[in-house]
C-alpha cells in the first residue's frame, strides 16, 4: 500500500494485494509515480494524491521483484525524466505532461547498490557503478551531453550513499570509512571526514548547502551533522539502537526524517528529529519500502 503524511495525519491511498513501491512525488504535489508488480511484471503507474485515476504507463521489467533486489525508479526534481535502476543497468526515460514515456538512453551498471540520486537542477544524476577494478566508482550522467563520466577512477574504494548540494554544485559521498566532497564537474575531490573507527552510512545535504547530516556507527548509533563552513561535527543523537536511512531534510531543514529500530536492519518506526529543539517525533510504526518527500507551499 501507499500512504501519504501531511500535518501529522496519515492517509492510506491504495489498498491492493499487489506490491507497490518506490513512490515518487511529481513537483506539482498532485501526482505520484510508483512501481507496481502487475501479474508478475513490473509497470510504472501514475495516480493522483488521493489514490484515484491510477494509470499503468509502461512495462519496465519482464520479471517481478526478487527477494534480494527491489528495482527502483527515480523521478527528476522537475518531473521531466525518470531513471529506472535495475540490477544490471540504468535506463533513462523522458516524460511529458501527459505522462507519455520515451526511452532516451541506457548504460550498464552491474550492482544492486547504485545509490542513484538526481542533482536538484535535474541536469545530472550520480550513481555508483563498478569500474574495471570491480570497485564501485562515482559516475555522473549529464543529460545535456548524454555522457557518463567516472569521477573516482583512482580512489580505490567503493563509493556509496551520495548526496547533491541543493544548488547542484557539489556532491558528497562516502568511500571506505570517509566522507568526500567533489565539484559537480568532477574537480576538487577532497576528504572532509576521516574516521577509521566508525562506519559512516547514508548522508544528506541540508537545503542551505552548509550542513551535511550522516549516520555513524561505533558502539552507539549516532546521527551526526557536519558544518561545511566551520568543518565542525555535532552529534545530534547518540543511541544504542539502530539509526538508519533514508535521511530526508523536511520543511527547509527544520526536521530530519530517519528510520529507527531496536536492531540493525530491523526498522520499527520512522521519526522526525527537530534540529532546533533536539526532539524526536514518531511519524509511523509501519514498515515502509521507499520514502519520498515534497514540500507543499
Amino acid at each position: 500500500m501507499i500512504v501519504t503524511f501531511a500535518a501529522d495525519v496519515s492517509r492510506q491511498i491504495t489498498n491492493t494485494d499487489r506490491d507497490r513501491f518506490s513512490p515518487q512525488w511529481f513537483p506539482d504535489g498532485k501526482h505520484i509515480m510508483y512501481l507496481s508488480n502487475d501479474q508478475g511484471k513490473l509497470y510504472i503507474h501514475v495516480m493522483d494524491d488521493r489514490g484515484h485515476n491510477d494509470h499503468s504507463l509502461i512495462q519496465v521489467n519482464k520479471s517481478s521483484i526478487s527477494t534480494i533486489f527491489y528495482p527502483v525508479i527515480h523521478l527528476s526534481p522537475d518531473g521531466k525524466f525518470v531513471v529506472q535502476d535495475r540490477a544490471d543497468s540504468v535506463i533513462i526515460y523522458s516524460v511529458n505532461e501527459e505522462f507519455n514515456f520515451n526511452r532516451i538512453a541506457s548504460f550498464n551498471c552491474t550492482t544492486d547498490y547504485k545509490s542513484l540520486i538526481w542533482a536538484p537542477d535535474s541536469k545530472k544524476f550520480s550513481c555508483a557503478c563498478p569500474g574495471a577494478d570491480s570497485v564501485r566508482h562515482l559516475n555522473v550522467y549529464d543529460l545535456g551531453t548524454g555522457q557518463i563520466n567516472d569521477y573516482t577512477k583512482f580512489l580505490g574504494h567503493d563509493v556509496h550513499d551520495q548526496s547533491w548540494s541543493y544548488n547542484s554544485s557539489l556532491i558528497a559521498f562516502i568511500s571506505s570509512y570517509d566522507i568526500y566532497l567533489i565539484n559537480a564537474n568532477g574537480t576538487g575531490l577532497h576528504k572532509i571526514v576521516t574516521t577509521s573507527n566508525f562506519l559512516e552510512a547514508r548522508l544528506s545535504f541540508s537545503p542551505f548547502d552548509n550542513r551535511i547530516i550522516y549516520e555513524r556507527a561505533d558502539s552507539l548509533s549516532d546521527l551526526v551533522m557536519y558544518d561545511v563552513d566551520t568543518r565542525n561535527t555535532n552529534i545530534l543523537i547518540e543511541d544504542k539502537k539502530s539509526i538508519e536511512g533514508p535521511l530526508l531534510w523536511v520543511e527547509d531543514g527544520k526536521y530530519v526524517f530517519y528510520a529507527y529500530g531496536q536492531e540493525t536492519f530491523k526498522t520499527q518506526e520512522f521519526r522526525l528529529f527537530d534540529i532546533e529543539v533536539r526532539k524526536n517525533h514518531t511519524i509511523t510504526y509501519d514498515r515502509l519500502k521507499g520514502v519520498n518527500y515534497i514540500n507543499e507551499e
